[in-house]
């Protein structure tokens, strides 16, 4: 019986010990979950910033290829589409690593198609693979974007345009709260700060621009009306891929460009590099610059005649033919051959003794890339080509292009010399 009555008694003695240690470890508990809740009402924005480098570092351990970017002008989006933000533009051909690549809006540029759009994170946002170096539309060896990737992308594209506002806009939502920022100090004419940043902006949207390309001239028939003599034409087919794989072994990388453009079997306009042309064939270099001062000079006489300087007098040249030929540049002649060439821009006369001029101008050029049939000169290419087309396994297309903007010195036309006393 004693045995039996003292493990009772001390059974409970022990549930009673036990009591107040649980209550304690309950209250040490509470204690701890309230200094959490409190320490998290003050740092819940700090926790989240301090995650943001982890996504980051993440990122850049993440495996990425290395490509180059070609063309000018561009655009890095926040998403790939070109309804997003862009938060960069290359200027240039740029080296770029790319960590994964995504389906998103199909972009037609430079005369191709392409809905795959590659995620560069040093630029933080997206490119269309487009104006990616690389001959495939998706890119490969690249992952594409998993979901963790777009959703962390999403959330770094809010923390970025929430940083710095977030605390004023819950200000702003509060009960009474003060305005963020006020009006400028106003001015005795009654314009406030503001206002002189919008007249800069508005100076800089009357700078003027160069004009517009010419519309396009007629180009001639070609081989006429594309799939109207359908057929299998393998052995036409075996022929031109052949020549662009010789033409590409040559090193005439524009004209089989070119070409494959045309067994792409598209007809998109393709865009050429009429910067590289000019470079490229000294002739018509020249051409260019005798067009730009022919044209100029006219507006320049009539500027400094009228006193008109600081003014942007504008010119336009019509479709001007240039023909190349294989010893000038075997590339282009083959890429291009004959085509039509335009010079639109604007004079700036400026006074002093004597008076200069600047001609600021851009280059345009415009081929139908096609296969005349019909005429009796007809050499066999053209007629293997032209059976392509006319049989729809390949297209005929247009080819345009414009450089940017140019600078050259107009000069002044010297006056003829005063004859001398005639000779007794």
């Amino acid at each position: 019986m004693a045995r039996t009555a003292s493990p009772e008694g001390t059974g409970e003695a022990e549930r009673k010990a036990r009591q107040p240690k649980a209550r304690q470890q309950n209250r040490t508990a509470g204690k701890r979950r309230d200094n959490r809740t409190a320490s998290s009402e003050g740092t819940g924005e700090a926790e989240r910033r301090a995650r943001q480098p982890k996504a980051r570092q993440q990122n850049r351990t993440a495996p990425k290829a290395e490509f180059t970017t070609w063309g000018s002008a561009v655009n890095v989006r926040a998403a790939p589409t070109t309804a997003a933000t862009v938060v960069r533009t290359l200027r240039g051909a740029t080296a770029v690593d790319v960590s994964c690549q995504q389906a998103g809006e199909r972009v037609k540029a430079a005369g191709h198609t392409n809905h795959w759009w590659s995620y560069v994170p040093a630029l933080g946002g997206y490119i269309t693979n487009i104006f990616i170096d690389h001959p495939a539309a998706k890119l490969p060896g690249v992952p594409e974007c998993s979901g963790a990737a777009k959703k962390q992308q999403r959330d770094r594209n809010r923390t970025a345009s929430s940083e710095g506002t977030g605390e004023a806009e819950r200000k702003a939502r509060r009960p009474g709260a003060e305005p963020e920022s006020t009006p400028g100090p106003r001015r005795r004419d009654g314009r406030t700060a503001s206002s002189e940043g919008t007249g800069e902006a508005e100076r800089k949207a009357r700078r003027p621009r160069i004009p517009r390309r010419p519309k396009h001239p007629t180009p001639d028939p070609g081989a006429g009306e594309h799939g109207s003599k359908p057929g299998s034409q393998r052995a036409n087919l075996a022929t031109a891929k052949a020549l662009v794989a010789t033409w590409q072994g040559m090193g005439l990388t524009n004209a089989a460009r070119h070409l494959q453009h045309f067994l792409d079997n598209t007809g998109d306009d393709l865009t050429v590099d009429v910067e590289s042309i000019l470079g490229d064939i000294a002739r018509f270099r020249s051409d260019v610059l005798k067009q730009v001062e022919d044209t100029a000079l006219p507006w320049v006489e009539r500027g400094i005649d009228k006193r008109l300087y600081g003014d942007h007098l504008t010119f336009k040249t019509g479709w001007k033919t240039f023909r190349v030929w294989t010893k000038q540049n075997p590339d282009w002649y083959y890429a291009i051959g004959g085509f039509k060439f335009s010079v639109t821009g604007y004079v700036v006369v400026s006074s002093g003794s004597p008076p200069t001029a600047v001609a600021h101008y851009k280059v345009h050029v415009f081929d139908r890339y096609n296969w005349d049939t019909r005429e009796k000169s007809a050499r066999s290419t053209d007629m293997v080509m032209g059976s392509l087309h006319e049989a729809g396994l390949a297209r005929e297309y247009d080819i345009v292009g414009s450089t940017g903007k140019q600078v050259l010195s107009v000069p002044r036309p010297r006056p003829s010399p005063s004859p001398g006393p005639s000779p007794r």
